[in-house]
């Protein structure tokens, strides 16, 4: 079996995405229908519409076959409605899929549809020349197209009567794929790699009927156990490409994974987008958390004179009320969850660049986050678009490719393995000195917490001489019990801040120290090959382990540290 992957001459386009991910769109429909119906045109052109209002910040990628009818016309809607990108999905080379349009005026159609297609996807053919001859082998490969389709759009656009196939791999047979969630492993590019245990969530189609133009919409219905369906993946979708859009000055500044990649800039602008929105959001994050957190010192602190002060409570007032706008700011706008949903897309990102440099072709989108549906599922469907799009990308000779190239084991392990473990290195250093700053912190803070509770004790027993207590001389006189303790509220919020970020530092601090190890093994295994030593691995094999293994890593970071609901283990 053999893939060919063409690239069209519009490949520069993807750079008015600016990072952002696109929603990819599918067609499948008769070939017979009437293309010049006002009503099923009107039709096409409202739904068209009504997805931009609701994706108003999203690119958008048509994937059509390009056969005669709905193929066609959903094509060259979408591109004008929507302003999509055609992906040509094509079950055979084009010249031999020519054949099966019957007048040169079709050809020449498809001919023109294709010089403006973004990409060329061709389905894989076998070795024998059967397929060429026509009958059930040539209906094979247009399953084999239509597979394609089911596997990667998002939105399908299904031209049909509701009646069944009359062939394989017809109208009927790619809704049903589709509305499943996947394509069967003889037609589908993933083959036994896709788990029917673990799909993505199913998509939503849109059938309009041919005949009286009626629409009707089916939303794929939410998986076992997840929070969302494809409409809330999707929305969460056009959040980050208009984070994409409201940050582009700052992601354009943003450094490159590696510099002269060209074929592989779709997965580095989405990482560099990504990336450079994680680091806002963190730091949006942690700037907050510290103005919270001073702002609540400043709170007792006012609060110890609501009852001698006038001004107090007004005091009290303000500093809670920019506290709950501040807190707001990040709850409401789920930043916390962001920033880390963000740095784990820009993780796969990364992954899919030095696999695909290095000639590693497994899927990225099929490793990640696997079989841990929920809110955070929208990353696996962004993982899968941009993936698609960018093996698209790929000239034959790097997508075909059976071992890394020297070059791509050079560029991987300067640019990713070493440059890895050199930052986890030194982040793991930086959170070692601040789990010690506030680990020393909390053991003041609570000294202090415990010498001014035992002073203020002592002062209520010892006698003052005077037939009294020095609580009499030295507090009672000089404020309430509430300035009295001042000291004593003060410590010990200083040191609940001490204990929780000692131990957040901490926990950050072992994961740096086991992502680099994980690097620094996979620098030394590729040193050996460098060398010419005889590995027990292929470079190929290490780098492809090594992708795994991040991309685990940080799934299991963000389910751990996303907020959701569960359970805690009881006794």
């Amino acid at each position: 079996m053999r893939t060919d992957v063409s690239n069209a001459m519009t490949a520069g386009a993807v750079h008015r995405w600016n990072g952002r991910v696109p929603i990819l769109l599918g067609v499948t429909g008769h070939r017979n229908i009437d293309t010049k119906d006002k009503k099923l045109i009107a039709a096409l052109k409202e739904q068209c519409t009504l997805l931009r209002k609701r994706y108003e910040h999203s690119p958008f990628i048509i994937l059509s076959s390009l056969a005669e009818g709905a193929d066609r016309l959903v094509a060259e809607i979408a591109m004008e409605t929507l302003q999509a990108h055609l992906i040509a999905v094509l079950p055979m080379p084009a010249e031999e899929y020519e054949r099966d349009f019957a007048s040169d005026r079709s050809k020449a159609e498809f001919r023109a549809l294709l010089d403006r297609a973004l990409y060329v996807k061709i389905a894989s053919v076998p070795d024998d020349m059967a397929w060429k001859e026509g009958g059930e082998p040539r209906n094979v490969q247009y399953a084999r197209a239509g597979a394609i389709v089911a596997d990667h759009a998002q939105i399908l656009f299904a031209i049909w009567d509701g009646q069944e196939s009359r062939g394989t791999g017809g109208t009927a047979d790619l809704v049903k794929w589709f509305e499943r969630g996947f394509s069967p492993n003889e037609y589908s590019l993933y083959k036994n790699a896709l788990s029917p245990l673990d799909p993505l969530e199913p998509g939503r189609r849109i059938r309009i009927d041919p005949s009286s133009a009626g629409v009707s919409i089916a939303e794929g219905p939410k998986l076992p156990g997840a929070k969302t369906n494809i409409s809330g993946i999707l929305s969460r979708t056009d959040k980050y490409n208009r984070n994409a859009i409201d940050y582009s000055s700052s992601i354009a500044e943003s450094p490159p994974l590696a510099v002269g990649i060209e074929d592989l800039a779709i997965t580095d602008s989405v990482y560099r987008a990504s990336d450079s929105l994680s680091v806002r959001f963190a730091n949006s994050v942690r700037g907050t958390d510290s103005v919270v957190y001073s702002l609540a010192m400043g709170a007792v602190v006012s609060f110890n004179f609501i009852s001698e002060k006038i001004f107090a409570p007004w005091l009290y007032l303000g500093i809670t009320f920019v506290m709950l706008v501040l807190g707001s700011h990040v709850w409401f706008r789920s930043i916390d969850n962001r920033f880390l949903e963000y740095r784990c897309l820009a993780e796969a990102m990364r992954t899919l660049f030095f696999w695909r440099n290095a000639g590693v072709t497994r899927s990225v989108w099929l490793t990640y986050l696997s079989r841990q549906s929920g809110v955070v599922h929208w990353i696996r469907h962004a993982v899968r678009s941009v993936e698609f799009c960018q093996d698209c990308h790929l000239p034959p000779q790097r997508e075909a490719a059976s071992s890394p190239t020297l070059d791509g084991i050079r560029v991987a392990k300067t640019a990713w393995v070493d440059d890895q473990m050199q930052w986890f290195e030194r982040k793991e250093r930086e959170h070692y000195r601040r789990f010690r700053f506030w680990l020393w912190i909390a053991r003041l803070a609570i000294g202090a917490s415990f010498i001014t509770a035992a002073f203020l004790a002592a002062l209520t027993v010892v006698p003052n001489g005077a037939g009294g207590h020095l609580w009499d001389d030295l507090v009672k006189d000089y404020g309430d019990l509430w300035q009295a303790a001042l000291g004593l509220f003060a410590a010990g919020g200083l040191a609940a801040r001490g204990f929780l970020s000692r131990r957040a530092h901490l926990e950050l601090m072992k994961q740096y120290a086991s992502q680099r190890q994980i690097f620094a093994a996979a620098s030394r295994m590729l040193e050996t090959i460098e060398t010419g030593r005889n590995p027990d691995w292929t470079a190929k094999a290490i780098l492809e382990k090594l992708g795994e293994e991040a991309l685990y890593e940080q799934a299991e970071w963000l389910w751990l540290r996303h907020t959701r609901p569960f359970e805690l283990p009881t006794a």
